[in-house]
Parts: structure tokens; sequence; C-alpha cells
């Protein structure tokens, strides 16, 4: 039998506390509120002390359960691990979700960490780049007690550079991907490159190229974004390269129930106008909240967090996601927007990775208007799971966890 190796750590004030069992590896603006944040906790975890631990993160699944994951580096490579916290309160094994060990890209960049999904019957979902070039995702029936052999997306041997997959559920278990892929560049160029879209059903892939007829280049490094709507319309976020412009753009499918996937995918449109002329990749994806998408933005020489509606024609007005003078001194987001895990009905909450500090802020109806909820959270935190005024934030720092507890009443 294979070794247990038992990683146990307290969250202050928090809940019950957490602990972890890991097997041996197998074949805008708002006055912002006074909250007490908990000190960090400290981990020691004898096993990880030779091991690099990276861009955790909170999923939570469609039956209320937190699930989190991690990517762990060795001398070997790297290893995508998933845990999930029980009714007691506590997180039980951590299994090793790619069926091949040391095979995980190590790029140390938070637009390049795992895609994560939950589904309807327990499922859950993960897709990750690969260090030999591909991108592969994996499905687990039960939860994230086990995980399917993993499945390669892109349907071809060409050696290309490719990446920063996103995936999503629909309502009838079909997992939805899409990821950067540069198969028609020159050697392993970055670019010019394709936004590639896939289905999985049963272990199957069937992949199709959506930007195959546009002249210009996907932006190469930026996180990809897709989702299913309770309509079953599928639509995916990308940032796209046109005169000269980075911006952000969509494609969708049909509503389910009528032409449905068969009709495929809309052609790229604008989010907004054009705004950011650059003649690089920024690195800053973005992401979808209800009708809203959000993105970080440069072009007026310092990151604003952008806000606009799903299906704006290329004139309609774009607004950032600001904040008074007073609360913007001194601050600006460090990495792209993230929504916040919770099974709590009410508006959407979404982290906001700063320098100097992180920010949570929740939106009101329709996303139009944001308030500050708490603006001095640690930096480090790149993702965040909120429950009965308890918000619960992870990270890393120099390969080591680090987590907080804080108290915010909405």
């Amino acid at each position: 039998m294979p070794r247990v190796l038992i990683l146990a750590f307290v969250l202050l004030a928090l809940l019950p506390a957490c602990s972890f069992d890991r097997d041996e590896p197998a074949a805008a603006s708002s006055t912002a509120q006074a909250i007490e944040l908990g000190e960090p906790v400290e981990l020691k975890m004898a096993w990880l002390e030779e091991r690099q631990v990276h861009e955790p993160q909170f999923l939570l699944d469609h039956g209320g359960a937190l699930l989190l994951a991690w990517r762990e580096h060795s001398e070997a490579g790297s290893d995508l691990y998933m845990a999930r916290r029980g009714e007691d309160g506590q997180f039980g094994t951590a299994i090793r979700v790619n069926d091949e060990p040391a095979t995980v890209a190590s790029y140390p960049h938070d637009e390049m960490r795992v895609a994560l999904a939950a589904g309807p019957n327990g499922l859950i979902g993960v897709g990750w780049s690969d260090s030999r070039g591909q991108v592969r995702a994996a499905v687990s029936s039960d939860g994230a007690a086990t995980f399917a052999p993993s499945v390669r997306l892109e349907q071809t041997d060409v050696a290309a550079y490719r990446g920063f997959p996103a995936i999503a559920f629909d309502a009838s278990g079909v997992l939805h991907a899409v990821w950067i892929d540069s198969r028609y560049a020159e050697g392993m160029a970055e670019e010019p490159a394709d936004l590639y879209y896939a289905t999985i059903v049963d272990g199957v892939v069937t992949e199709s190229n959506l930007t195959a007829e546009q002249e210009a280049t996907v932006c190469g490094c930026c996180r990809t974004y897709i989702e299913v709507t309770e309509e079953g319309v599928t639509r995916a976020l990308f940032r796209n390269g046109a005169d000269g412009y980075r911006d952000i753009f969509t494609v969708s499918s049909p509503p389910a129930g009528g032409a449905g996937m068969e009709a495929g995918m809309s052609a790229p449109e604008l989010i907004g106008q054009p705004l950011w002329k650059l003649n690089g990749c920024p690195m800053s994806g973005p992401i979808a909240v209800g009708d809203r998408v959000l993105w970080s933005d440069g072009s007026s020489g310092r990151k604003l967090l952008m806000v606009a509606p799903f299906g704006s024609e290329p004139a309609s007005p774009l607004f950032s996601l600001s904040f008074s003078e007073e609360q913007q001194a001194g601050w600006m987001p460090r990495l792209s927007p993230r929504a916040v895990s919770t099974n709590q009905p009410g508006s959407p909450l979404l982290l906001l990775p700063g320098q100097a500090s992180s920010r949570l802020v929740s939106a009101a109806a329709g996303g139009k208007e944001w308030r500050i909820e708490a603006d001095d959270l640690p930096a480090w935190a790149t993702s965040a799971f909120y429950e009965n005024g308890s918000l619960l934030l992870i990270g890393s720092v120099n390969g080591e966890f680090q987590l907080a507890q804080r108290r915010v009443d909405l």
C-alpha cells in the first residue's frame, strides 16, 4: 500500500480546523469597511520541504462542497493536486490529478494557473498546460475522489507553443474548453496564434479553430475564459490582436435547444471599442460576471479595471471599475480579477489582487456598480471563498502556501 503522508494546518478562527492527508502519487466606488484580518497561517508540512507549491485555488462544486487545487514543483517536474473539504470542515486525502507524473508545465505565472470547473452530478473538470507542449483535461465523476485518465485537447502532433486553457461544463455534463495554440507559427513562436475550442464527451475530444478566418493573431500569453449560461449559450473570451490593438473579444454559440452547437460558434466580436494599442502581450486575460466582462487595461498609462456588457456594439462606451482618489492612491491591480467562490446567494464577489494590497468588491444588480467590501487584503491573495461572513484567502509566496481568514459582513 502507498505510504500516507499527513499534512496538517490550523486556520485561526476558521470554522473547524482544516487538514490534509496526502497519498504518495499513484499510476465601483464606495467606503471601505473596517474589518479585522486574521493572523496569517503558518504551514508546517515536512513533506513539502523539498517541493514548491504554486497557484492554489478554491472551487465550489454544485453540491456546495469546497475543493482546493494547487500545483507542486520538484526537480522531476510539476504535478496537480486536489483535496475536498468534508462535512466536518476538514479537507480529506489529496489526490494527484495528472495521471502521468511530473508532466505539468512549470511556467510560474498566474495566467497559466490550472483551469477548474464544476458540473452537475458531482462532475469536476481540470485543464492544464503540459510540459510536452500539450493541453490536457481530466474529469472526475465522483466529486474529485478519483479522476479518469486525462485527454489531449489538441488533435494534432504538430509541436507548437500552446496553453492558457479555460474549461466549463454544460447542464448535460459535456466539458467545453478553449486554449491558445500557435501550431501555424514558425518554430515554437508564441504568435501568430489561434483560439481553439473542444468538447469532451465520454473521453472523446472534438476540436475546432475559432479564429481560423481572421488575419489578426490571438494574444499569445493572456488567459482565456469560457462559460455556459443557463440558456445553454457557450461563450468564450480572449484578448485579440487587431490593427495593433490588444483588446477583448468574444465568440459564442446559439442557445441550446435551437440550432445549438451544430451551428458552431460566432465570428470573434470586439467587446467595447478599440482601446489598448500595444506591440506585445500584456499577460492579462478577461473574466465574466453575469452579463459583464472585466479585464485589466493599461492604455491610459496606468492599470485600470475595465467593465463592459456582453454583446455590446463596437462603439459602446467602456467604463472603468474606478475608485475615489483616496481609494486609488498608491493602489493598482497586480493580476487579472477573479470571482470569489461562495455558496450564498446575492451580489457577485470579486477578488482584485493588487500591489500593496488586494481588494474584495461586490457587484450591484447587473454588475454596473461596484462596492468595496475590503481594501487591505494581503497582496499574495489570489483565490478566496466566502461563507457565513467569513472570507478565506489563499495564495503562495516563494512556493509556500499562505492562508488568512477575514470577517466580512455583507
